[in-house]
């Protein structure tokens, strides 16, 4: 079997990722509604070809997309991807270290806020420690 027939479908492997119940959630949401096409080339380019590309594991795919998000100040997306990663077993001391390095890369007002949306994360998911 070719590496092309062990993909899941995009749809399969965003609710690996996230979890049904966030998934489900997503598909209420103003995209999903107005544009579903938007959704379904998401699931197809994004979950599929990109997140189950050679090259990276999915671990190393999320840590990447958690530094992403923290420098871009998109920390609603920065949740979920925190979230998910989590669920992959990438440690809470491993985030806050992805967060961390960005201090010189990306400015102390994303790291902050970066940390301030894992901090919401780790204690919603895991409890405060």
């Amino acid at each position: 079997m070719d590496e092309e027939d062990t993909k899941l479908p995009g749809r399969q492997f965003r609710v690996e990722l996230f979890g049904q119940d966030a998934v489900e959630h997503a598909l209420l949401g103003a995209t999903a509604t107005l544009a579903p096409w938007i959704t379904e080339m998401t699931d197809r380019a994004l979950f599929e070809d990109i997140w189950q590309a050679e090259g990276l594991s999915t671990r190393d795919r999320s840590m990447v997309t958690v530094a992403a998000l923290t420098a871009m100040g998109r920390t609603n997306e920065l949740r979920a991807h925190l979230s998910a990663a989590l669920r992959l077993g990438i440690t809470k001391e491993q985030l806050v270290q992805v967060i961390g390095q960005l201090t010189f890369y990306a400015g102390l007002p994303a790291v902050h806020a970066g940390l301030a949306a894992a901090r919401d994360v780790f204690e919603d998911e895991h409890g405060a420690d």
